[in-house]
């Protein structure tokens, strides 16, 4: 009786563990919000600040990849092929007159690829206004018709040109 006693109480202790771990495992697979980092650089050696867009986070998985200070351009890559298909690009340009351009490409290496239609002026110019910003991509092939919240993005985008201002 004792035997069985101590064999049901390994099989529970067994059973708290792997709940456990499951429920961590759970916690720790969670989707993070979608958010964008922003970062002010003081490099107290040589006195100077810069301004640094960092990667991302969330379900869209965009990294920076890189931008020129002269042109303010912004190159984004998606690692989620239904966001963007495999190499596309989202190209985000600030001229001279702080006039933000957007334009998504298709440039994967195939037949037939197209342009993605350029996103509208109209999602810009509520960049400023605090409300939530829709992103609808869509190919002139049909091929791709899908709406993503960019509103962490943008407001990381204002603070990386203010940032930019001050440099100057």
């Amino acid at each position: 009786m004792g035997g069985w006693r101590s064999v049901g109480a390994l099989l529970l202790c067994i059973f708290s563990i792997v709940s456990f771990a499951a429920d961590a495992t759970k916690k720790k697979t969670a989707a993070p919000a979608v958010g964008w980092r922003f970062e002010r650089v003081v490099d107290k050696m040589n006195d100077k600040q810069s301004c640094r867009l960092g990667s991302p986070v969330g379900k869209l998985a965009f990294s920076f990849q890189g931008f020129t200070s002269v042109q303010r351009s912004i190159y984004i890559f998606s690692n989620d092929l239904l966001a963007l298909r495999r190499g596309a690009i989202l190209t985000i340009r600030v001229d001279k007159n702080e006039s933000i351009k957007m334009d998504v490409r298709d440039v994967a290496p195939r037949i037939g690829a197209v342009d993605h239609n350029v996103l509208t002026e109209e999602w810009l110019a509520q960049m400023n206004v605090g409300k939530k910003l829709l992103a609808r991509l869509v190919s002139t092939s049909g091929g791709l018709d899908e709406q993503y919240d960019l509103t962490g993005f943008a407001r990381t985008l204002v603070q990386y040109n203010e940032c930019l201002r001050t440099l100057q």
